[in-house]
């Protein structure tokens, strides 16, 4: 009888850990196939904004300069340094361009 009783427990135990370890492999891929996706989604996202800047003819939109703050911050999680810096030479013109404008319509509605 305590053989029975112990080979029913191991039996079940046995069990339970097999199913936690398919139930933990499934949420490892899970995760690494959502890592690689927001990887891809991210680096569409940082070729689409250079090919903005390529079109508008080196101005960014304020649209654009709203976001560049979130893309720089996961460039930086992926390790892109390079990419980071453009982004940064990016945010920095956007920067420079506003208040640019700022003082022109400024000084634009002094002279008035």
């Amino acid at each position: 009888m305590v053989t029975k009783t112990y080979e029913q427990l191991k039996k079940k135990y046995e069990q339970y850990v097999g199913e936690k370890g398919k139930v933990l492999s499934r949420l490892q891929e899970e995760l690494e196939e959502i890592t690689q996706k927001k990887t891809s989604l991210v680096e569409e996202a940082y070729q689409c904004v250079i090919k903005l800047e390529e079109i508008a003819l080196k101005t960014i939109s304020l649209a654009t300069a709203q976001h560049l703050d979130f893309l720089i911050e996961k460039m930086k999680e992926m390790g892109e340094t390079e990419k980071v810096k453009k982004l940064e030479e990016m945010k920095k013109t956007a920067e420079n361009e506003g208040l640019w404008m700022k003082m022109k319509n400024f000084f634009g509605h002094i002279n008035k």
